[in-house]
């Protein structure tokens, strides 16, 4: 049975991981290569984690890639489609306004646009009377109302312009019609000789995925009520990681090494949720199916997954308080229980004694 360090919180199991990764390299000659660190719902844990190791001065590869639609330049396609789904709120067109993956041709203007918005309290379209079939556009009226000269008519202009650059994303009807959409829209507000080379990368591989759905549509006379709102999830379910040159720390999700050939492996937020990894046999049929066949829905799994890592001797972590709530080490383990003694055994901990020294 693996054995497991129950700790109070996450930044101290994430503090006390980076500095047993620190020891193997300084004390024990390990080479950064030879080491992971495996991490459950990584999506939450990732700032975290990269801070942690930056702190502590440990080069680190991340092996688990981002949507096409997070923290990089396909965001774009997200914010055109709250800008949407939410009318135009002042929020949603800050957001889209002020991306900074995407080089905009008229910044000053974006600029202007959002401090009269703020300005003006347009926080979203609202209604007259609760039976109205149209919102007012709270923009639209706030900009028309101070128009005092070439200054304000240039920004209710550039409004109009964006937003019926965005509607058309929504009125198209295939596929064809949304790209023609993001042209039409890349050529009126971005600036395309400014784009960064990881920017132009990552819309490539957009505009790939469109493709490939336009070829779909051509080839087999396919059509979907919303092509754009479609478009997005298939964004959404695609990830993308960006090319490392450099060498350290493999990070990775979990299940992702569990047979890599990694000498020493780290498992952190080993709880029973995170964890438990759902198969059923002949899933496709339904509980009631499966139980008049003989198939036993048990949880085996999950322990398979934790002792795949222990057979290169693993060490795993949990904590009482995760960043997504309340965690219980996974029943599989024998915990031992982190507790404030050992804190003081921190010796390689040179960010604490530096802390101390200046004290």
């Amino acid at each position: 049975t693996p054995e497991l360090t129950l700790y109070s919180n996450a930044r101290t199991e994430i503090r006390k991981t980076a500095l047993a990764i620190r020891q193997l390299h300084d004390k024990d000659s390990i080479p950064w290569k030879d080491i992971a660190l495996n991490v459950p719902d990584i999506e939450t844990s990732r700032p975290y984690i990269e801070r942690e190791l930056q702190l502590y001065g440990i080069p680190f590869i991340l092996r688990s890639g981002s949507p096409y639609t997070q923290n990089c330049a396909g965001r774009i396609f997200t914010e055109i489609k709250d800008c949407h789904d939410n009318n135009f709120s002042y929020s949603s067109v800050r957001a889209l306004l002020t991306d900074g993956y995407i080089p905009w041709k008229e910044q000053a203007v974006n600029a202007n646009l959002i401090r009269e918005g703020y300005n003006r309290k347009c926080i979203c379209s609202y209604k007259d009377t609760p039976d109205a079939q149209s919102s007012i556009d709270i923009w639209e009226k706030s900009l028309s109302a101070i128009q005092t000269g070439n200054k304000d008519e240039r920004e209710l202009n550039f409004y109009h312009s964006l937003k019926k650059s965005v509607v058309r994303f929504y009125s198209a009807k295939t596929f064809t019609e949304v790209q023609s959409a993001w042209f039409i829209f890349k050529e009126t507000f971005l600036n395309e000789d400014d784009f960064s080379e990881e920017a132009d990368l990552i819309l490539g591989r957009c505009l790939s995925e469109l493709e490939a759905l336009i070829d779909i549509e051509n080839t087999y006379e396919a059509h979907v009520a919303s092509p754009y709102e479609f478009f997005i999830k298939e964004l959404e379910s695609k990830s993308y990681q960006k090319q490392q040159k450099t060498s350290g720390v493999s990070v990775f999700k979990y299940k992702v090494a569990g047979t890599a050939c990694f000498p020493f492996q780290f498992v952190v937020n080993a709880s029973q949720k995170q964890l438990s990894v759902q198969t059923y046999q002949l899933s496709f049929l339904n509980k009631e199916k499966r139980i008049a066949l003989g198939l036993d829905d048990k949880d085996i799994a999950s322990t398979a997954f934790i002792r795949l890592y222990n057979k290169t001797d693993a060490c795993f972590s949990c904590s009482e308080k995760s960043f997504s709530g309340f965690e219980i080490p996974h029943s599989f383990f024998t915990v031992t229980e982190y507790t404030d003694e050992d804190s003081a055994n921190d010796e390689n901990d040179f960010i604490k004694e530096e802390i101390s020294y200046l004290q």
